[in-house]
């Protein structure tokens, strides 16, 4: 159980600061496309 637990917690700690650079990221891609060249 508590192996499992440790394993959640390391996919937390990954997928936290993935979604926010993604989310970044994203905000960014959207701000550079609207630019009316």
């Amino acid at each position: 159980m508590e192996g499992s637990l440790n394993m959640v917690g390391y996919g937390l700690a990954a997928i936290g600061p993935g979604v926010g650079i993604g989310l970044i990221f994203a905000a960014y891609i959207n701000g550079v496309a609207r630019q009316p060249e």
